[in-house]
């Protein structure tokens, strides 16, 4: 197949333009975003606030209940219905989208740059391609993800089934299971994008040289994976 020399001129530019890229995501970027994610996650302390119950929520319970069985008995309610959002899950929220943001940038880039490198290596000269299939596993973006959607979504319903039966204290408690669950999830989360960078760097800076090489003839057992 013949191609044209100004497009492979351009492909190669703009190859050699990822692979600067993803040096300066290997000399520092890399272990930069995973001490941010870890400073994030000692300061969010999501692992306490999801062990610690919300006090100030059993008086809204309590207002709920009360203006629940009002309504029921025809009477008048004095307040309407409350289901605030969780402070500490939307400040946590707030803190973590911008790392799982960037965190989605940088592993598009790896991904795309590696396919561009696997193609590099000859047929028949497999051990290349292998070192590279084991680091995308890595980058793979789809196991990590904060699940807001999801969580406001299962939440609004919940919501819906309290301000149903606001006396309920079970579908009360269901509210609040969920939330301090999801804490959970954006703490792990956090732990998952911060070990991801390690891993990363560590597979990418042992192997720099068969990545970016050529027809390199080394034996794929010599090479350091973990």
């Amino acid at each position: 197949m013949k191609t044209d020399t100004q497009a492979e001129e351009r492909f190669n530019a703009y190859r050699a333009s990822l692979t600067s890229q993803v040096g300066i995501l290997v000399s520092k970027t890399l272990i930069e975003n995973k001490e941010k994610l870890d400073k994030l996650r000692i300061e969010l302390n999501l692992q306490t606030k999801w062990e610690n119950a919300h006090p100030e929520y059993k008086q809204i319970f309590k207002n709920n209940a009360e203006n629940g069985l009002k309504q029921e008995n025809g009477q008048n309610c004095d307040s309407h219905f409350e289901n605030p959002s969780n402070s500490e899950v939307m400040e946590a929220l707030v803190k973590i989208t911008p790392h799982a943001d960037e965190f989605l940038a940088v592993t598009r880039l790896l991904t795309t740059w590696m396919e561009l490198q696997k193609g590099k290596f000859e047929t028949g000269n497999s051990f290349g391609s292998e070192v590279i299939d084991q680091i995308v596993t890595q980058v793979d973006a789809k196991r990590f993800s904060v699940q807001s959607l999801k969580y406001f979504t299962e939440r609004r319903k919940l919501i819906w089934k309290l301000r149903k039966h606001p006396w309920s204290e079970d579908a009360f408690v269901c509210v609040q299971l969920h939330d301090y669950d999801y804490l959970w999830t954006l703490d792990c989360a956090l732990f998952d994008f911060a070990r991801s960078y390690a891993l990363i760097y560590d597979c990418l800076k042992k192997n720099w040289d068969t990545i970016t090489s050529v027809g390199a003839a080394q034996d794929l057992q010599g090479l350091s994976m973990y």
